[in-house]
């Protein structure tokens, strides 16, 4: 063990360390969003929002009625209200048979209602063909949702959120016969399925609601990832309760996420589409804090807070792949879109894709083209002595660190920028082989469970006190055996000296501390 004696220098660090980690200021936004008003549930509203954005950004298959020539429009408004058939299908509008009934027609008799659903009298029910007949809104179907209440009460829906904190990734709700039933998360992906599409599905806790336990939850760089990849997602506000007074679904509102603030002071925002109104320019901004983001409606109902996240990721799919003995191309259809950040003055694409090869698929990975943010990219095969026998499309994913004074130091290190130059990707990480970044003010190495390739750490003098996320890279296949690390001069923690450390060591890392 080697003792730093700088120990003057160290305190001012750690003094200053809160101010050395504070964000930039930004204000950004993912460019032309759908605005959309409320129409049989704040969740079908919501969810056209969300599923109209992908239609116009890569998967057009998603909407094809006949409303804005087949192209979801920007507003459910005037000539573009026969949208409200995406997530709420009525005989007789956008297209549809007078005489084919659907979605309204069989679950929706007015809002909040809990009586059975009108299909019932009918004895005949319409195969789902929208979003809210996927994601179960207004069907008056489940006794048990989660053990949280019964539902859906009309213009409802429900998710079933992982109670740990833990994301659920296309988690598929069972009820206690093993049979599945729809909620919002494994609703999104059934109707990207159904339009042809293949999508991951999330949901999760955020870690502002006050029942997620502390550590776990959606955070603020998770709502930075997915903004800035250019995906917007759904805020599900709740009242406190759990359950309504009758039994059914407490009172929730379904908003959209589309943007994030980071302020001069450091408040950290996120930007939304509440769904009152058809105006692409009328959003709202909300503090990223357990606050009341809308007053019940009626006005007498219980104040809504953030609960949850619940979005998508769409995939994308290679359509043609050429090869010859020196390269090649790849094309494919995927995600699109733009992102802009005004305080920056800069606008970037959201997606990047980057061929990689191996020389066999269980060996290591390497870039061989340069990051192409459209629906193609051609590359030249690598001259050396090891030949690539195996090819792949892969999308650049953003990387956040929880620490400004790191994402610096990564920035510096990286041998070669991938995709938006503003942004930290995983290819970035991954390429950095050694990190010096001494009396720098580090506080937080969260970010480095990326850095596949590191073997080198130096970061002495600085303020860190966990080193949790240096246990991730290893096991990622980072800091393989033989690599070293400097953390001398820090405030670690008991736990970081006493089983981080010497966890590491176990694996081969030499650890000066």
């Amino acid at each position: 063990m080697k003792i730093d004696s700088r120990l003057g220098l160290l305190i001012a660090l750690f003094a200053a360390a809160h101010t050395a980690a504070a964000d930039a200021p930004a204000n950004v936004w993912i460019q032309n969003t759908p605005a959309y008003n409320w129409h049989y549930g704040c969740y079908g509203g919501a969810s056209g929002m969300l599923f109209a954005y992908w239609d116009r950004n890569g998967f057009s298959n998603i909407y094809t009625g006949p409303t804005a020539g087949g192209v979801a429009p920007l507003v459910s408004s005037g000539a573009d209200a026969g949208i409200i058939s995406l997530w709420a299908s009525k005989a007789g509008v956008d297209g549809r048979p007078t005489n084919s009934y659907g979605h309204v027609d069989d679950y929706y008799a007015t809002y909040k209602s809990t009586a059975p659903d009108p299909w019932i009298s009918r004895g005949v029910e319409h195969e789902p063909d929208c979003i809210g007949d996927f994601i179960g809104m207004s069907q008056d179907k489940w006794t048990n949702l989660n053990n949280e209440c019964r539902g859906n009460r009309d213009a409802w829906a429900f998710n079933f959120f992982e109670t740990g904190g833990v994301r659920h990734v296309n988690f598929q709700p069972m009820d206690g016969a093993g049979q599945p039933i729809p909620d919002i998360q494994s609703g999104y992906r059934a109707f990207a399925n159904w339009r042809g599409y293949d999508a991951d599905s999330f949901s999760q806790l955020l870690d502002i609601w006050p029942d997620t336990p502390a550590g776990s939850g959606f955070s603020f760089e998770d709502l930075r990832r997915e903004i800035d990849a250019g995906r917007p997602f759904i805020l599900h506000l709740q009242q406190l309760a759990y359950v309504a007074g009758d039994g059914y679904n407490p009172d929730i509102h379904a908003v959209m996420a589309v943007g994030y603030e980071i302020t001069a002071a450091g408040a950290r925002n996120v930007r939304v589409r509440f769904g009152w109104s058809a105006n692409v320019n009328d959003f709202t901004v909300k503090a990223w804090s357990n606050i009341v983001y809308l007053n019940g409606d009626p006005p007498a109902s219980p104040p809504l807070y953030p609960r949850g996240a619940i979005g998508l990721n769409f995939k994308t799919v290679v359509t043609n792949a050429l090869l010859s003995d020196t390269g090649g191309s790849f094309e494919w259809l995927g995600p699109s879109g733009v992102v802009s950040d005004s305080v920056a003055k800069i606008s970037w694409n959201a997606v990047w894709h980057v061929v990689e090869a191996a020389p066999a698929p269980d060996e290591r990975y390497v870039p061989i083209s340069t990051a192409a943010p459209g629906r193609r990219v051609d590359f030249t095969l690598p001259t050396n002595d090891t030949p690539m026998q195996v090819y792949r499309l892969r999308r650049l994913e953003p990387v956040y660190t929880r620490d400004a004074a790191l994402r610096a130091a990564l920035f510096s290190a990286i041998p070669f920028k991938w995709g938006a130059t503003n942004l930290l990707y995983d290819l970035d990480v991954e390429s950095i082989s050694s990190l010096v970044a001494p009396e720098t003010g580090i506080t937080n190495l969260w970010g480095l469970q990326h850095a596949t390739a590191l073997t080198n750490l130096v970061v002495y003098t600085n303020a860190i006190t966990d080193l949790a996320p240096l246990l991730a890279c290893q096991t990622a296949g980072g800091l393989t055996s033989g690599s070293y690390v400097d953390v001398r001069g820090n405030p670690l923690s008991g736990h970081a000296v006493s089983n981080q450390i010497p966890a590491l060591m176990a694996a081969g890392i030499t650890v000066d501390y």
